[in-house]
């Protein structure tokens, strides 16, 4: 695609408001910024649509910082800020004290902490990105681990206090848990950072403060993948805009042709963004889903598969569930010929079925076209894509994203809205939108 001055001075204006959300700042910053949290996890992401889970090694490093016993010279600091959150008196000590003891899941609770010098002690179930659990007997998490603290309390004569610890303060289900989220815990540590780390007499006070402020940051990344709001950049951008984000990312990844990039970079006078991160974040997030099932898409989705296959037949009402492998067919070969279309088998997609992914024979290309939970179809264009993926994409222009909606029914009519409100027959679909696209991603194949 062609595009002029004013197209790339545009794009480059867009780049410049989505480099001032504030989870870009955080994620920007991190990807300059050396940080433990984000090395132990290298290799395995590199979207930033995207975290892994570690809640252990998590409650390990809360662990670390609660217990006044350790290398960190706070005393017991963060229990006593923690304890105030809860509304709770608690007596600060600068002190190392023995008769205080931090478990790290201690009979499955994630941290445990015990102080018998003030007869309390501490229960802190920690969640990353899972949910309040059951327990096989169907018992929730929390009330066996209530049970569990109960116990030990009486036993021992202390006064316990739980927390539920979750990015955005989820509720539990047991009312003796207090739940907490991550930016309270952040609000913490930058209190701990401030009145205490900063103030420490320890030698190894830029240590201590390094690992407890990587963690900080670490909080704000998880917290951050919640708060955002997926879809906003690719609500914002064009659909050329989009292709020019994918031709962009292409040149970068390959190092070599850089027209777009060298047009791109004319404008950007100041030097103040990070093109290329900016670049790869956008395209991060083009396209974003709604994986949730909706029962008219997949009927749309099994009608058009059968409007296709060569030799198989899906069950359409109600939308069976089918393996990928039970879906496995050939496309109608008349079909292939009228009209000169070079993806040759077919296949649902994985999960609810709510897509198609088309090969050619070799595998090489495919095509790949789907629905969403609101009935927009197809959610993402239909896209002709590299396999193995290298990030490069052809969007569609026959049939472009979110342009036909399915509600109240029609579909059982073999009927389809149009974007217009219009109501088009399945067979008008098929012929006028659908197959034109995929003759137009055929011819386009040598183009990525």
């Amino acid at each position: 695609m062609n595009y002029t001055l004013k197209d790339y001075e545009n794009y480059l204006e867009k780049l410049k408001e989505f480099s001032g959300l504030n989870w870009v700042k955080n994620y920007l910053e991190l990807k300059v910024r050396p940080n433990f949290w984000t090395i132990i996890e290298y290799g395995r992401y590199e979207s930033s649509k995207y975290r892994s889970a570690h809640e252990t090694r998590m409650s390990k490093m809360i662990r670390w910082m609660m217990d006044p016993n350790e290398n960190h010279d706070l005393g017991n600091a963060f229990a006593y800020k923690l304890m105030n959150l809860l509304g709770e008196d608690y007596e600060y000590c600068l002190h190392k004290n023995k008769e205080i003891k931090t478990i790290a899941e201690y009979k499955d609770i994630d941290i445990f902490y015990k102080d018998l010098s003030q007869r309390m002690c501490l229960a802190i179930e920690l969640k990353q990105h899972a949910k309040e659990g059951q327990t096989r007997g169907g018992i929730s998490q929390l009330d066996k681990y209530e049970s569990i603290v109960e116990k030990l309390s009486k036993r021992e004569e202390l006064k316990a206090y739980y927390i539920f610890l979750t990015p955005l303060k989820e509720a539990p289900t047991n009312e003796k848990w207090q739940a907490l989220g991550y930016q309270e815990l952040i609000d913490l540590i930058n209190e701990l950072n401030n009145n205490y780390i900063v103030k420490s007499n320890s030698p190894y006070l830029k240590d201590t403060q390094k690992i407890i402020m990587d963690f900080r940051d670490e909080l704000q990344r998880t917290l951050d993948v919640y708060k955002k709001d997926n879809s906003y950049i690719s609500k914002k951008l064009t659909l050329e805009e989009k292709e020019l984000t994918f031709s962009l990312a292409k040149e970068i990844r390959e190092d070599t042709n850089s027209k777009h990039m060298d047009a791109l970079m004319k404008f950007n006078k100041e030097g103040d963004l990070n093109i290329k991160e900016l670049i790869f974040l956008v395209e991060d997030h083009l396209y974003v889903q709604d994986h949730s099932p909706n029962d008219e898409v997949k009927i749309l989705i099994r009608k058009i598969y059968n409007y296709l296959s060569g030799n198989k037949i899906l069950e359409v009402v109600p939308p069976k569930e089918y393996q990928v492998k039970e879906t496995k067919t050939i496309l109608k070969p008349n079909l292939l010929n009228s009209y000169g279309i070079q993806f040759v088998k077919m296949e649902l997609t994985k999960g609810k079925g709510q897509g198609i992914n088309m090969y050619t024979d070799d595998g090489k290309d495919r095509i790949y076209l789907s629905g969403d939970t609101k009935g927009k179809f197809p959610n993402d264009g239909v896209q002709l894509l590299k396999n193995p993926k290298d990030g490069s994409k052809i969007i569609s222009k026959k049939l472009k994203p979110r342009s036909f909606e399915l509600k109240d029914n029609l579909i059982l009519e073999d009927k389809i809205h149009d974007k217009d409100g219009n109501v088009l027959s399945l067979d008008q679909f098929m012929e006028d939108y659908l197959i034109l696209a995929l003759a137009e991603l055929s011819n386009k194949r040598h183009q990525l």
